[in-house]
């Protein structure tokens, strides 16, 4: 940077210092010697080879560090100041008064990446000179080290976090003033990175002009010492039965396996990952080594079997990383038998090989026809025997019972699946049932004169003969005497008689109400029933729903209340059962029903 042209003549002398392991210095031209050309103003950073501003602006003089070198043709208005070594030095300003936050950085790429874990010493040269104009001083200067490479916008701060940083104010003056860090690399760190990280709110100054500005001279980024370098190996399979010895040995070296084991070595007997981090005073490293075990190939082609005609087998002697050699010379992983024979592979892999044999045999073995013959029907109390018996074979049938036959007792679907060697049939019956004749005339009874009686007979697919050889389902009666039917149907036939007597009294009858209202209105008050003649027997009985009798009386002049056990019953429908005998009547004649009580 730049805001005056001032030459001035710099003093050459040589400060004779050794390089520390200068061939191990990742910073290829840490001195600055090496350039494309000469600067020939402020601002030309980037004629120092491998070397730039991080942000590839350069505006005029300013806003890029300043390449300064012995045998260029212009002055420094920074101050003057001889190179700590050789003939070049770089400059940068980490601090103006004037403009909020502005900074300069040096950036450069490694000869090669750090390596993590690895212990480094980092090291520079850094002085003001003797700067009349720029007399302030800052904290702040720091170094960062990135995998990819930083970028600065508009000249303003960077904001990462530097690893090394110089946390007072450096107010080096009139020499060089070296500084010289450690460091372990926590990752393979490939790009070096020098300036002020802080914003001017966290960057301490002392009091002067203008603003900071520093030269800066001979980096160096090296090893503290030797590299650790060791390699478990590639990933590798081992075969079942055999080890593996991994060698970590290290010069100084410390170790710890993956099971908190400490010894230079380690045996493997099994599959697994396995890493060992090695530590010495150069830093540690770690390396991971995965390790499979593969056993000689497992051939198992089955017993020896029977394959029915038309069909085939497949035989796997599928293996990881096996090749196949069968009896016929094919090498796939399957192999299709469709006729007798014996049949062999061979599987091999970098382990061994193994042999299985197996002797096919092929059978016809056909089923007998399964028929259990057509749908039927049975008469009640008769069985059935159903029959599927085959040569060689197994039965199943709908209730999994497992006999060559069965026998039906009742109605239902029947099927058994007979099941052979090589095939299986399945028949289905169905079986109906049909009862042996019901026939029921009723109870002997009476029958008025001029009245007629209906005698019923019927019954589902049958025939019929009364009395008198009529052969209808009904017979009518108009007159006392012995009536008799016989009812057949093809189970069987039954026969029923009943008495018909002429009733003497005929025009007596009895009257029960359906319903009725104990609200003591002296209306419909009370349930009973009602007989236009006398009657010489007489019990009536009332129900709840529940079945518990509620009342009892074998006086027709005593009706029932709608009460029970002196408390009101609740409204709903009550059962009636009464039993009753009219005067010169020999006939008990009974009745019920159901009387519905109102609130």
């Amino acid at each position: 940077m730049k805001f005056k042209f001032f030459k001035i003549f710099i003093v050459i002398f040589y400060f004779l210092h050794p390089y520390f392991a200068k061939t191990q210095n990742l910073v290829t031209n840490g001195d600055f010697e090496i350039y494309s050309n000469l600067p020939t103003r402020y601002g030309q950073s980037y004629l120092a080879v491998g070397w730039n501003n991080v942000n590839g602006i350069y505006v005029g003089f300013t806003g890029s560090p300043d390449y300064f070198h012995l045998l260029a043709n212009y002055g420094t208005y920074f101050g003057q100041i001889t190179p700590i070594s050789g003939s070049a030095q770089m400059g940068f300003a980490t601090y103006l008064n004037t403009d909020k936050d502005f900074r300069e950085y040096i950036s450069t790429k490694f000869s090669s990446p750090m390596v993590a874990g690895q212990q480094y010493q980092i090291s520079f040269y850094i002085t003001q000179g003797n700067d009349e104009n720029y007399t302030m001083s800052s904290n702040g200067i720091g170094v960062n080290l990135s995998t990819i490479p930083l970028t600065q916008g508009n000249n303003t701060f960077i904001p990462v976090s530097p690893q090394i940083e110089i946390p007072s104010i450096v107010t080096q003056k009139g020499s060089w003033q070296q500084y010289v860090f450690t460091f372990i690399a926590g990752s393979a760190f490939n790009y070096i990175t020098i300036g002020n990280f802080r914003n001017d709110a966290n960057t301490s100054v002392s009091s002067g002009l203008r603003g900071a500005y520093y030269f800066i001279d001979k980096i160096e980024v090296t090893p503290s010492c030797n590299l650790l370098n060791f390699n478990l190996g590639n990933d590798t399979t081992l075969c079942e039965g055999t080890s593996l010895t991994l060698n970590a040995a290290t010069v100084n070296g410390t170790y710890l396996w993956q099971d908190n084991s400490t010894s230079s070595i380690y045996k493997v007997t099994q599959p697994g990952t396995y890493w060992v981090k090695v530590t010495s005073g150069c830093g540690s490293i770690t390396d991971t080594l995965k390790v499979n075990y593969q056993s000689v190939p497992g051939v198992n082609l089955g017993n020896d079997t029977t394959l029915c005609k038309n069909a085939a087998l497949t035989l796997d002697a599928t293996n990881a990383n096996a090749t196949y050699l069968w009896q016929d010379g094919s090498t796939g992983a399957r192999y299709q038998v469709t006729q007798a024979g014996i049949y062999w592979v061979k599987a091999s892999n970098s382990c061994g090989s193994k042999t299985d044999t197996v002797t096919i045999t092929v059978i016809n073995n056909s089923l007998s026809a399964v028929d259990l013959g057509r749908d039927t029907v049975l008469c009640e109390g008769t069985t059935l025997i159903l029959n599927a018996t085959s040569t060689n074979a197994a039965y199943l049938w709908q209730d999994n019972s497992t006999t060559p036959t069965y026998t039906v007792t009742q109605p239902g679907k029947y099927w058994v699946k007979v099941i052979g060697a090589c095939e299986s049939k399945s028949d289905t019956i169905n079986v109906l049932y049909k009862l042996f004749p019901a026939i029921n005339l009723g109870k002997d009874t009476t029958l008025c004169q001029g009245s007629k009686i209906v005698l019923n007979a019927t019954s589902i697919n049958a025939a019929y003969l009364w009395q008198d050889n009529s052969t209808g389902p009904t017979y009518t009666v108009t007159q006392p005497g012995t009536y008799w039917a016989k009812v057949t149907n093809s189970c069987g036939s039954k026969i029923d008689t009943v008495l018909i007597a002429n009733k003497n009294n005929c025009i007596c009858n009895l009257y029960i109400p359906n319903a009725f209202t104990p609200n003591g209105d002296n209306f419909n008050d009370k349930f009973f029933p009602v007989s236009n003649c006398r009657l010489s027997e007489f019990e009536f009985m009332v129900f709840n729903r529940w079945g518990e009798k509620i009342f009892e009386t074998k006086k027709i002049s005593s009706p029932w209340d709608g009460r029970f056990m002196g408390q009101p019953c609740e409204t709903g429908s009550y059962v009636y059962i009464l039993s009753y005998k009219f005067e010169n009547d020999n006939i008990t004649n009974k009745k019920k029903g159901n009387v519905y009580l109102i609130r």
